[in-house]
């Protein structure tokens, strides 16, 4: 008995752990799944690189083959068919919501009440960020792309187009 007696002694006074529960002080919610977004991202840039590539191909390294004048005649008549909207949606939207998509799987952004700041922290997940790259890249290019091309239309239309001077 007096052995059970001092046992119990010792645990009385033994020093009890202090539970420190914090509450959790921010909540990251998941934007979106970055195995998930990659995959879908994969399929959204795919018909605009294919079609680059196909690009490059022709013009850059002269490659003459019927299956690109294919491609090319396939989605001129998709484009035709299917009204102002398809090329814009297929060659940016498409790249720019892969690469969206992707960053939002990437991002953890942390508000801090007390000290009042925003902590954004980027996972590094290589085929996520590649999309991300490729996506806007894409987008750049093309984007880029459209708006040299009207400016040279502009300018081949000002140089057809006779100056009348005036004199007085």
């Amino acid at each position: 008995m007096e052995n059970q007696d001092d046992f119990e002694k010792r645990l009385q006074n033994l020093k009890k752990p202090e539970v420190m529960t914090q509450h959790q002080e921010y909540l990251k919610l998941p934007l979106l799944n970055a195995h998930k977004s990659a995959a879908i991202g994969w399929w959204l840039v795919a018909l605009p690189s294919f079609f680059l590539a196909c690009v490059v191909m022709k013009y850059v390294f002269k490659v003459d083959l019927h299956f690109i004048d294919t491609v090319f005649a396939t989605l001129s008549v998709f484009d035709r068919a299917h009204g102002w909207w398809f090329s814009p949606m297929l060659f940016l939207f498409f790249p720019l919501v892969a690469a969206g998509m992707n960053l939002l799987s990437l991002l953890k952004i942390i508000y801090d009440k007390e000290q009042n700041e925003i902590s954004i922290t980027i996972k590094v997940r290589f085929w996520n960020l590649f999309l991300i790259a490729l996506g806007f890249g894409i987008a750049l290019f093309l984007g880029f792309y459209v708006i040299t091309e009207n400016m040279m239309e502009k300018n081949i239309h000002r140089l057809d187009t006779p100056h009348i001077e005036k004199t007085n």
